[in-house]
């Protein structure tokens, strides 16, 4: 009985410590992070970081051709960086180079990265490593136009100039239990910047009355050995007092913060994020208007608001009650299924009022339905992309087949004027498309094993890299069209 119990313990260690060191499965997915300049003929490329038994790969996926290569030569880098850090030649392993948030650009091929506190840039031609910038990055949620970014401190919320670095406070009467622009449970700021970058869409979160919990640490990040006692503000369901948050939009040239004509709302978190951060708020193209969803505590009733973000009026286009709850998203790992289309004042929205979650077409300007895009004995499960100008998006669908499992999600086509649903890859495997809003993104990008910037829709909707599995087969990651023709298998795990 002991060796058996022993021998279960080794076993779950060896998978364990396989997972960590990722010699155990390798390339259980494919993250595409898609080049924004790329060769002369202007086809699609992007690049993934390959696992391999002695660390990792670069490599370079052109998707109009249809042909796969190593980014760069792995050796020429690691030599590079060797003479441009001053470093013996055994400490950098070009099996396993210490990159990180690498961008790629061709023709001249170009890679820069961080290392440590550093921005390189390698030049593969010359075959030389360069130090751009030795400055940490200051962070910041940065504006369209590039030129502010705005980041949280002191509970207020503060405006740099990033070509001068002035700063100067958009916030000033922020506390520990009346803050602005953050959330309780992430570490993001949580405010949106207009399209024409001269407006800041934000909130302000009193926790102030809400009960304060205990919390024991036995790890603590001190280093220490003994546990120790946090304390939080947290409510629970049936409290009086729970976190809510008002709305607020700020002028950053005069540094004015206009109110909101409507109540406070009560905190919506699902998973690890919070309302800006959980996409439950956009700007009108125009710049001056903003959209946000309001869910009621118990989520019984959810409003879509329009916001006049200059005046600070509110009128609600239209909302969806329920006796038990309104559901807007399939998890707490996943953010809202709803996708606003700013270019034509629509949006796309999902409901169950037929006890099938499909999707259905609004209009922004009355409120009015324009369209049921799905509907059947189905559900929708994820809005992948949608191509305004096609008037298209690329949808993923469940329990269209009764053959499959109804937990296997397929991809389709789907017209917004005709509701037309055209499948794309379907069988008997659920398929998965990790876009930034996905958590093993966010989570990779946490553990330093990966940048954020993974999408797998190219930016214009023509490519889609996809990862197909069952619990009793490896997972192949391939790479099609959007008319869903194969063109290439990147990776079986």
């Amino acid at each position: 009985m002991v060796e058996s119990i022993l021998a279960r313990y080794e076993q779950a260690q060896h998978i364990i410590q396989g997972m960590l060191t990722k010699k155990l499965v390798l390339n259980p997915a494919v993250f595409p992070h898609w080049l924004t300049e790329t060769n002369e003929q202007g086809d699609s490329v992007f690049w993934y970081q390959r696992d391999t038994r002695q660390g990792k790969t670069f490599c370079l996926v052109n998707a109009s051709t249809g042909e796969s290569a190593p980014a760069f030569n792995h050796q020429s880098l690691a030599d590079a960086l060797t003479l441009a850090l001053d470093k013996n030649e055994s400490d950098i392993d070009p099996d396993n180079l210490p990159l990180s948030d690498l961008d790629i650009k061709l023709c001249p091929l170009r890679v820069s990265f961080n290392l440590g506190n550093k921005r390189l840039l390698f030049d593969a031609e010359n075959r030389l490593c360069t130090i751009i910038n030795t400055d940490p990055d200051t962070g910041g949620l940065h504006s369209p136009d590039g030129k502010k970014s705005v980041f949280v401190r002191d509970y207020n919320l503060w405006l740099r100039d990033r070509q001068t670095g002035e700063e100067a406070p958009l916030t000033k009467e922020g506390t520990a239990g009346n803050y602005y622009s953050k959330a309780p449970l992430s570490g993001d700021i949580q405010a949106i910047w207009s399209p024409d970058s001269q407006r800041i869409m934000t909130h302000q979160l009193d926790s102030q009355s809400v009960t304060t919990r205990s919390l024991i640490v036995h790890i603590p990040q001190d280093g220490s050995l003994r546990p120790q006692l946090e304390t939080h503000k947290m409510a629970y369901p049936g409290d009086e007092s729970v976190e809510a948050y008002r709305l607020l939009s700020i002028d950053i040239n005069t540094k004015k913060a206009q109110a909101i004509d409507y109540d406070t709302l009560p905190f919506y978190c699902m998973g690890q994020g919070f309302f800006t951060e959980e996409k439950l708020a956009w700007w009108a193209s125009d710049s001056q208007r903003a959209f946000f969803v309001d869910v009621a505590r118990g989520a019984k009733t959810v409003r879509v608001v329009e916001l006049n973000t200059q005046t600070g009026a509110t009128r609600i286009l239209f909302e969806e009650t329920s006796d038990t709850f309104v559901k807007i998203s399939h998890s707490a790992l996943e953010y809202p299924v709803f996708y606003p289309l700013p270019s034509s004042d629509e949006l796309i929205w999902l409901s169950e009022r037929t006890g099938w979650a499909h999707l259905y077409l609004y209009d922004l300007n009355s409120g009015e339905l324009k369209q049921t895009l799905t509907e059947g004995p189905w559900l929708v499960r994820k809005i992948l992309h949608v191509d305004a100008k096609r008037r298209e998006a690329l949808i993923q669908t469940a329990g269209r087949d009764p053959s499959i499992s109804p937990y296997y999600r397929d991809i389709c086509r789907l017209n917004l004027d005709t509701g037309e649903l055209t499948p794309l890859v379907s069988g008997d495997y659920e398929y998965n498309v990790y876009g930034p809003e996905d958590r093993q993104v966010a989570a990779r990008a946490g553990f330093g094993i990966d940048s954020a910037d993974v999408n797998g829709l190219s930016p214009h909707g023509d490519y889609l890299v996809a990862t197909y599995s069952r619990v009793d087969t490896p997972p192949v990651s391939i790479l099609i069209d959007r008319q869903g023709r194969e063109i290439l298998t990147l990776e079986t795990a």
